[in-house]
């Protein structure tokens, strides 16, 4: 271990797990937990329950994938007007006229003038025939003047493509269009203090007019421009789509730009002619969706054509068209009403992604109707995370929901009878148009339709107010997210941006109102929408609670939404008023409720915001259902309740809790992290906006120390009378007056679930705070430091992951910060105290004093003196005791180990194992094994003992290999001595097994030489009653020879394992067990018993030794048939034979069984001889002895006799018949007739024509020796009746094999004795002389005998 990057001293747990994943996978991946499934449901609810397609029920219920085409807007109870109910919504913040030196420009100009506003950079402009005018309009300030050479048409403000300027010096460019060119001007701000530019009102605005483009417009008509948010700048003209394309000209610098024609150009394929264009029609309107990258082109007549630009940030393709014919089929097909009211489209209005992921854009004819229009995708709608946009994603654009204007009384009073609608908006919670006067007024009427207060109705309620003003209004825009949308899709590929939730469920003040900027000739107007938490906190400020007003306020929004901005409110900077926080916790306390345990059938649905409104509800419903979060419990999980399958329904203020913690995260839940930049070394890059986070830090700081002081949020809050709101489903059931005990019942388990919460809001913090330390401490080396495995999954891990089921990745990550700090005592000091303060539940108590302990133990790593060396151990082990339940022992181990403190290593172990084992619990475990591992503290005792003692066993392993080095004078053989006696003076019973169980799988004899030989049997016996450790068994057997006892219970042991079926062990180990056995019960003391045993195992043991010899002897025949295949081979005998050996080899027999199986199934001579001798004894005769010979020599002689075998091979084979004989179990040398043996080998000596030194060397290579091979020749010339001269070859060759014989004997080939040199010759003599005298007989004149050479 290299100390100097160890970390501290606490468990790895990403290490003791043994993990184990691949890189697709995630740790604890599928673990179910309630609270952050329901925080993902909250925030999924938001986000989809608003989104225009859940609002305007465009869902098919018979097709998922599919949608209705729906009309809303013709009955009165599709708008109201909340200034009925005193509900006020828009007020006027500001109106300022144009600044007073401008009005001084209009006196001899041709009048020539334009008027708009840029929100993007907080100003407002103006076109007096060639000159361009523009100032910060809050302040009618900071104006600058841009002349040009002629009138002024169209101007738009916009970011700067890619690559254009460095340094992002120019982050704008201001694009003018004449009549002749247009010319592209790079705009500058500086602020008055000369720092970085953060606010737009407050900075200087300058043109960058040395840096200007031009393009001439080559006599091109431009009817309307866009600049999208990546810089490209499209325009229209009559029928063709144009785009000025500007670069960096070259290598040399410069800049340049051109006109390019979309539709004319070479480039045309790209966006085809449009064959439904008359001649009359022309592009009079363009649009941009910057979220999605497409555009939407009006013509003249009525005809909306949708384009595409493409992820190279160059070309465009088209997705469709859809002509006003076709609009005003499809909308009659619906919609019952005269064709009229949708004809004349007079204007395009996109609805971004983040407001509507399938409701792409609007249109809006002169008569007010608004047409709500789709793109078909190809990709399924990703409400909560960004996601990238293919080019093929869209392929059809879809007429979805028909919204006919108010026919009410109050709307037609307050508009003139002849109108016609020239401009529209569209936001998150609003919709403007804007009308004119058809009767020759110049008065403009901005109608604003809102369902802020209403955001998850369905079908679409709106809200209406108007407001008139004098003159042509020119422009309209929205200017409280004009920065956020500028961030979309700045770079390419194209994003589709997540769904953004209403201004209902934000929880940042500054988003919390919506402004909007009216421009006209003569005045800029700025009005803001009020937000329900605005209108609540007026409720709360007056404590108006009781009031009819207030109660139309929380049918509107729903009791769960109305806590949830309650805590809003009591966590927000507004809650420093004493009286408004005050009565905020008075209204929470009233609205709270109680959980409800509801016997139900039906599953429960998940938790949902939005209530449900039905066809014929009035517009403020008193009928509205609102779904809770619920908890099923079946009943397996309810048996000690008494409670069947049913549902806790949890109060409102449970209810509202999770949801304001969701809205407060909001999407940061579900995003990723970390994303790496790919260069030489892969550099880690935080995706959380600092400022995000620290807003969510403070609200939810605020809230946890509400909770704090307010102990009865987590004691099932107030009781309340009324239990649910009047206008709740489930409190509508006939459930009957709930028992105490089920009312206890919800509240407990509405108090677990309050539980988690806080601890999940409190860990939230915690990992934001955490997170913020690794990005200051540089993230790039804190995730480099981590495994591959985890590295992989950090990445891809979203923020619940990591705070739910990946913290052993946290943990690993702060091992690396602290190793980056490890030689600077000061920074792990103040790092350290930042970890304790911010986030306790990473970074504890305990792991400070572990990090103190590392510190200590590195400070003796490089300290001199070894009296301050052990001072600094002990020290920094009594603070490792301390914490013992958090201290990774090896590590602890490998550092005392390092520093050679052996026997404080040792010391060390046993005290943390005592503080593991209160009251000796692991004691327990030795005495009854397997019953007590039941109880988790045993078990929990023992597993902390034993890993203690293991340790021990490595600390001796290293002072071993030390000793043997003899480099270390601190390692000694005396040390070791004294270590090794106070381990087995001091261990515990369960310890000192551990160390016994490590010696023996060590095989460390050096120790097992202090063991007492009783004790260590005792652990043996112990061991294997358990488990079936073939090393404890011969160690057992080892160490019983030196006992003084228990011999004749060893060899009942050895004997029942031996005879024991179930043990998968070979037949040779049982052999030797049971001959172990023999030995063990004859050193035992004599008794009756003793000698029954003794003759039992001796039965046993032959038996098995005649079994093994009959399973080799079967094997050997399985492999001789399988080489020497013949024709009669009979495969299912083979198959029988190979199941039958495999039985044989895997326990003990009875005889009978063997023969049975084995020998009257198969022709195996040789195991016949054994088995039977076995099974008679000493009663066999002689004669049917040689009768097996006969059978053995028969046998091996079949293969020669069909030609499939040579001489040699035969002579092979019967001296490893020898061999294995002398070897057989119950074989002695009266079962050997040796001299019958030779006499019928004779016949195949003669026959196979072998060399007489052959013979001779046979014979004297086995058991059958010289003498028998002289006795059988002699026998057989004495008793075989040679009277034929047929016979004379036989003679010849018997007396060859005398002669050879006489010869290797005097020349003393065959290295014999003298005394049995001179017995051999005598009976050599004999022989010779029976020879000649039977020669002599049979006159054999043409042959003479050789003489002896001796």
């Amino acid at each position: 271990m290299n100390l100097d990057t160890s970390g501290y001293l606490g468990y790895d747990e990403f290490e003791n797990r043994g993990f184990v994943v691949n890189n697709s996978e995630k740790l604890n991946m599928g673990l179910s937990i309630p609270e952050k499934d329901l925080v993902s449901d909250i925030l999924l609810s938001d986000r989809a329950g608003s989104d225009f397609f859940s609002v305007l029920k465009l869902q098919n219920s018979f097709n998922p994938n599919g949608f209705l085409t729906t009309v809303s807007g013709a009955r009165d109870e599709d708008y109201c007007c909340l200034e009925d109910y005193d509900i006020n919504e828009l007020r006027d913040l500001k109106c300022s006229s144009i600044p007073e030196e401008l009005k001084d420009q209009f006196h001899g100009s041709t009048s020539i003038s334009n008027y708009g506003t840029f929100p993007i950079i907080n100003r407002s402009w103006m076109s007096i025939d060639n000159e361009f005018f523009i100032w910060q309009d809050e302040t009618r300030s900071d104006m600058a003047m841009f002349p040009m050479t002629s009138t002024i048409h169209l101007a738009k403000v916009g970011v700067v493509g890619s690559g254009l300027f460095k340094n992002d010096e120019f982050p704008y460019i201001l694009v003018l269009i004449t009549a002749r060119e247009a010319v592209i001007i790079p705009l500058k701000f500086e602020s008055p203090n000369r720092l970085p530019v953060g606010d737009y009102k407050k900075a200087m605005l300058f043109f960058g007019a040395d840096s200007k483009l031009h393009v001439s417009l080559g006599g091109e008509k431009i009817n309307d421009f866009v600049i999208t948010n990546e810089g490209r700048i499209l325009m229209i003209s009559g029928t063709s789509l144009l785009e000025i394309e500007y670069r960096t000209k070259g290598w040399f610098g410069g800049r340049q730009a051109k006109l390019i024609n979309h539709s004319k150009s070479f480039l045309s394929f790209l966006v085809p002619t449009i064959p439904f264009l008359s001649s009359n029609d022309e592009y009079i309107k363009i649009t941009v969706d910057n979220s999605r990258g497409i555009i939407h082109i009006l013509s003249s007549i009525g005809n909306i054509l949708v384009y595409l630009l493409c992820n190279d940030g160059k070309t465009i393709t088209e997705i469709g068209e859809i002509t006003n014919e076709r609009i005003v089929y499809l909308a009659g097909r619906f919609c019952k009403v005269h064709e009229m009211l949708f004809q004349n489209i007079v204007c395009i209005v996109p609805i971004e992604s983040w407001i509507s992921q399938f409701v792409s854009f609007m249109a809006v004819t002169a008569l007010g109707t608004r047409l709500y229009f789709g793109l078909q995708m190809n990709q399924p709608k990703q409400f909560l995370e960004d996601n990238l946009r293919v080019d093929s994603d869209y392929n059809a654009i879809i007429l979805a929901h028909i919204r006919l204007e108010p026919q009410n009384e109050k709307f037609n009073h307050l508009l003139p009878i002849s109108r016609c609608v020239y401009n529209a908006m569209v936001t998150r919670e609003s919709t403007i148009i804007c009308y004119g006067c058809d009767n020759g007024a110049t008065d403009s009427f901005i109608v604003v339709y809102s369902n802020i207060h209403f955001p998850f109705y369905s079908p679409l309620l709106e809200n209406f107010q108007v407001v008139r003003f004098k003159g042509v209004v020119w422009d309209m825009e929205e200017t409280t997210r004009s920065q956020l949308i500028s961030k979309i899709n700045r770079s390419l590929p194209y994003k589709i941006p997540k769904t953004t939730v209403p201004v209902a469920c934000m929880t940042d003040e500054n988003l919390l109102t919506y402004c909007y900027k009216i421009v006209t000739a003569t005045t800029i107007s700025t009005f803001e929408q009020v937000s329900p938490l605005v209108t609540l906190q007026n409720f709360i400020q007056v404590e108006e609670f009781d009031s009819k007003k207030f109660e139309q306020f929380v049918s509107i929004h729903g009791r769960i939404n109305i806590l949830s901005m309650t805590l809003q409110i009591i966590c927000s900077d507004a809650s420093r008023n004493n009286i408004i926080k005050t009565n905020a916790k008075k209204l929470f306390s009233l609205m709270h409720g109680e959980p409800l345990l509801v016997h139900e059938k039906i599953s429960r649905p998940s938790f949902v915001t939005r209530p449900v409104v039905t066809q014929t509800q009035v517009p403020i419903p008193n009928q509205q259902i609102e779904y809770h979060a619920s908890q099923s419990f079946k009943k397996s999980e309810m048996l000690d309740s008494g409670f069947e399958t049913s549902n806790v329904i949890y109060s409102t203020a449970h209810d509202a809790s999770y949801t304001f913690f969701s809205r407060v995260i909001g999407s940061l839940w579900v995003s990723e992290l970390v994303v790496v930049k790919k260069r030489k070394d892969n550099e880690y890059h935080s995706t959380i906006d600092n400022k995000q986070a620290r807003h969510i830090i403070q609200k939810l700081k605020t809230f946890l120390k509400e909770i704090e002081t307010a102990p009865s949020f987590l004691r099932n809050f107030k009781p309340l009378d009324v239990l649910r709101d009047a206008t709740d489903y489930f409190s509508k059931q006939t459930l009957g007056s709930q028992s105490v005990s089920e009312k206890n019942f919800a509240k407990q388990k509405e108090r677990e679930s309050m539980v988690n919460f806080v601890s999940m809001v409190s860990n939230t913090v915690e990992l934001l705070e955490l997170w913020d330390i690794f990005v200051k401490n540089n993230l790039t080396i804190v995730c480099n430091q981590l495994p591959v495995d985890l590295r992989t999954i950090l990445v891809k891990s979203k923020f619940f992951e990591l705070l739910f089921e990946n913290d052993i990745i946290i943990k690993k990550m702060l091992r690396g910060l602290f190793r980056m700090h490890l030689k600077d005592n000061a920074s792990v000091s103040e790092l350290s105290s930042n970890l304790r303060n911010l986030c306790p539940s990473f970074f504890s108590d305990d792991e400070h004093k572990l990090l103190e302990a590392e510190g200590l133990l590195k400070e003796a790593t490089e300290a001199i003196n070894i009296e301050t060396k052990e001072h600094l151990v002990q020290k920094s082990t009594k603070i490792l005791l301390s914490v013992s339940d958090q201290v990774d022992i090896s590590k602890c181990i490998k550092f005392l180990v390092k520093l050679r403190f052996y026997k404080h290593a040792v010391q060390f172990c046993i005290k943390l194992s005592e503080k593991f084992d209160h009251g000796h619990l692991s004691d327990m475990y030795i005495e009854q094994p397997k019953s007590i591992l039941t109880n988790d503290r045993v078990t929990h005792a023992v597993e902390k003992v034993r890993f203690c003692y293991s340790s021990i066993s490595f600390i001796l392993l290293e002072l071993g290999k030390e000793i043997k080095n003899k480099s270390n004078k601190l390692a000694t053989e005396d040390l070791r001595h004294d270590i090794i006696a106070f381990i087995l003076r001091t261990a515990s019973k369960t310890g000192l097994y551990k160390i016994y169980e490590d010696a023996v799988l060590e095989d460390d004899k050096f120790i097992m030489k202090y063991f007492s030989v009783n004790d260590f049997r005792d652990y043996l016996l112990w061991y294997i009653r358990q488990k079936d450790c073939p090393i404890h068994f011969k160690k057992l057997v080892d160490v019983q020879r030196l006992a003084t006892d228990g011999h004749e219970y060893m060899a009942e042991l050895l004997y029942e394992k031996a005879l024991d079926q179930t043990l998968s062990i070979d037949m040779d180990t049982r052999i030797f067990w049971l001959s172990q056995a023999v030995v063990f019960i004859q050193s035992s003391k004599g008794s009756a018993a003793q000698t029954k045993n003794m003759l039992a195992i001796k039965e046993a043991l032959e038996c098995a030794e005649v079994q093994n010899f009959v399973a080799k002897e079967l094997e050997l025949y399985i492999n001789n048939t399988l080489i020497k295949v013949t024709d009669s081979f009979d495969h299912d005998k083979l198959n029988y034979g190979k199941q039958i050996l495999h039985e044989l080899r895997k326990c003990i027999w009875r005889l009978n069984d063997v023969i049975e199986k084995v020998v009257n199934q198969f022709n195996i001579p040789l195991a016949n001889l054994v088995i039977y001798k076995a099974v008679i004894g000493g009663n066999i005769s002689m004669e049917n002895i040689c009768g097996f010979w006969d059978a053995i020599i028969e046998d091996s002689l079949k293969y020669f006799k069909i030609k499939k075998e040579n001489a040699d091979q035969v002579c092979s084979r019967l001296l490893g018949i020898f061999k294995r004989i002398e070897t057989a179990p119950s074989i002695n040398s009266a079962s050997i007739p040796k001299i019958h043996i030779i006499i019928r080998l004779l016949d195949f000596f003669i026959a196979s024509e072998m060399e007489f030194s052959d013979v001779i060397s046979f014979c004297h290579n086995s058991f059958l020796s010289i003498d028998s091979l002289i006795d059988g020749i002699n026998y057989t010339i004495c008793h075989e009746k040679y009277d034929n001269p047929e016979d004379f070859p036989i003679l010849k060759y018997l007396t060859g094999i005398i002669v050879e014989l006489s010869r290797n004997i005097a020349d003393g080939k065959l290295r014999l004795p003298f005394e049995r040199c001179q017995k051999l010759k005598r009976k050599l003599l004999d022989v010779h002389g029976s020879s000649q005298l039977l020669l002599q007989r049979l006159g054999t004149e043409d042959f003479t005998l050789e003489p002896i050479s001796f």
